[in-house]
């Protein structure tokens, strides 16, 4: 007879056997994208930085946890010509563990049948599978947020020191795969906060967030004068907010005047905050002479996160492996997040708040496909509690 036990393995199973055929399939043959910049220029400097005109800039642009996992995993696999597939598989193995993790989250506010079900929809999700066969630091931050979220939730229910230091690493480390994850870090403390009304073992967290963090913000210090993590607000703001774009953005450069200053930078430490400066001041001036056009962008952006793109231009999007599974999970995350926002349990109206501050930032912004991928988790919570509420005794 099977156990809960077997069929959460045979969810394994399937989970290791989809994401083998989409790397298989799909799989990147190299380290794509600004990844595969910054990863050569280390291999070329030694620095984390951006290889322009045959000079390295450090890297301000993309956040340095991934290039960092890259250098580590590199560091220790000696069969060069296939280390692409090494990095997707060693992607494939945090995947694997992230659904251990996720189905104890599900269990502090489920059933166990109820929690399988929820870990069985994360798993097949064909969004989910394909990110493993991509060089994208997606993998790693989903795996990362749901470590996450398991010790954001046991800090609440038990602060002390050893807690403190588990929830500390995963939210110090995410603050290094996405800049703007710092303000969810922020508001999160301020939620355990206004929880318990306790300090002391924030402040502990606070401070070894901090230091885990502090030698990459020391090392952009020295070399720029300026205390930064990520510089790319600029371009984010206008590849979000131009008159080409769309949902997904645009990143056309389109004034010769743009043009000239973008060409004629110094290539010095400081590239990337001149270059992002240029940006920022042309969105700026973007959204301040057409206010209403880009308000009406962003509800169409919010809507598109929210529930899906009606105007993608991307080919694969409409595909229905795709598209009706988000249209699915959008729906009914949607509605679980209603309920739960008048849910008295501890944690749980976390993962609502979670979900709606995620889709009002990134709607500033731009919305590519993946990003749906870092809603994932929430939306499982938030499923799994519908189906709790249709179906109480699952």
């Amino acid at each position: 007879m099977y156990t809960q036990k077997h069929f959460f393995y045979l969810i394994i199973l399937l989970g290791i056997i989809s994401r083998i055929f989409a790397i298989s399939l799909y799989g990147d043959a190299s380290i794509g994208m600004e990844w595969g910049e910054i990863f050569s220029a280390y291999k070329k400097y030694g620095i984390i930085g951006i290889e322009i005109n045959n000079q390295v800039v450090p890297n301000l642009y993309m956040p340095p946890l991934y290039p960092m996992f890259l250098i580590i995993l590199d560091f220790f696999y000696p069969f060069k010509n296939s280390f692409p597939l090494f990095v997707l598989y060693t992607q494939l193995i945090l995947s694997i563990i992230s659904l251990f993790y996720l189905r104890e989250i599900l269990k502090m506010f489920f059933s166990n049948n109820l929690s399988l079900i929820g870990v069985l929809i994360f798993t097949l999700l064909p969004i989910n599978i394909y990110s493993v066969a991509q060089s994208s630091s997606v993998s790693l931050q989903l795996f990362l947020l749901i470590i996450f979220f398991y010790y954001l939730l046991i800090f609440c229910k038990n602060e002390n020191f050893k807690n403190s230091i588990k929830f500390a690493i995963p939210a110090a480390l995410l603050i290094l795969i996405r800049g703007e994850f710092l303000l969810t870090y922020i508001l999160t403390l301020t939620y355990i906060f206004i929880l318990n009304k306790k300090i002391k073992y924030l402040l502990v967290v606070f401070i070894i967030s901090s230091i885990i963090v502090s030698p990459y913000v020391l090392r952009n210090y020295e070399l720029t004068n300026k205390v930064v993590i990520t510089e790319s607000f600029g371009f984010n703001l206008w590849k979000g907010n131009n008159f080409l774009s769309k949902v997904e953005g645009n990143d056309k450069i389109y004034k010769e005047q743009m043009k000239n200053e973008y060409k004629n930078l110094n290539i010095d430490p400081t590239y990337h905050i001149r270059m992002d400066k240029i940006y920022k001041v042309e969105a700026i001036k973007n959204i301040s002479a057409e206010p209403y056009r880009y308000l009406k962008l962003y509800i169409k952006k919010f809507f598109s996160f929210m529930f899906f793109d009606l105007d993608s231009s991307r080919s694969n999007y409409y595909n229905p492996f795709h598209i009706l599974p988000k249209i699915i999970l959008s729906l009914a995350s949607f509605f679980g997040l209603i309920y739960s926002l008048r849910s008295k349990k501890i944690g749980l109206n976390y993962f609502a708040y979670f979900y709606i501050y995620n889709v009002a930032l990134f709607s500033i912004f731009f919305i590519l496909p993946r990003y749906s991928l870092m809603l994932l988790p929430a939306q499982i919570v938030l499923i799994c509690f519908l189906i709790q509420r249709l179906k109480p005794d699952i």
